[in-house]
């Protein structure tokens, strides 16, 4: 009776117990450290694709100060052709626009408008000379004007 006796009294159910919790933890702490690692990895990435890169890599960049886009002198742009809007030579271009698309109003009679060279696009002179002042381009077709 003394062997029965003794059986009884270890008790097998905080054995394991123990071995389950030293377990859950050796399973979750692998888990856990990958889940921080994870979220600081994404955190990393939205931070990367985010913000703009440093200062220096944005000065190296082409600004449109440079001499690529300078626009054209003012003797140059004085010396386009200019129309008077309804006249007999600008009803070629009647046609074609009816609007300056600078400045989106409609061409009225008696207006001036200026025919750029390569393309025959018409402006209104005071917009297009604005625009040339500051880019060597048609601003409809951007076909050049400089040289």
């Amino acid at each position: 009776m003394d062997l029965e006796d003794s059986s009884q009294e270890f008790h097998w159910q905080d054995y394991k117990g123990d071995l389950f919790k030293r377990n859950t933890l050796l399973i979750t702490a692998p888990f856990f450290t990958l889940f921080v690692l994870f979220c600081f990895l994404f955190l990393y990435v939205l931070y990367i694709c985010t913000y703009p890169r440093s200062r220096s890599a944005i000065s190296d960049l082409p600004t449109q100060q440079g001499p690529s886009m300078a626009g054209l002198d003012p003797v140059t742009i004085n010396n386009l052709p200019s129309l008077v809007h309804g006249s007999s030579s600008s009803n070629a271009y009647a046609s074609e626009a009816m609007d300056c698309s600078i400045c989106l109003c409609v061409f009225e009679e008696g207006e001036k408008v200026k025919v750029l060279p390569p393309c025959h696009h018409a402006f209104h002179s005071w917009c297009v000379d604005k625009w040339l002042s500051s880019h060597p381009s048609c601003p409809l077709c951007r076909s050049c004007l400089g040289s």
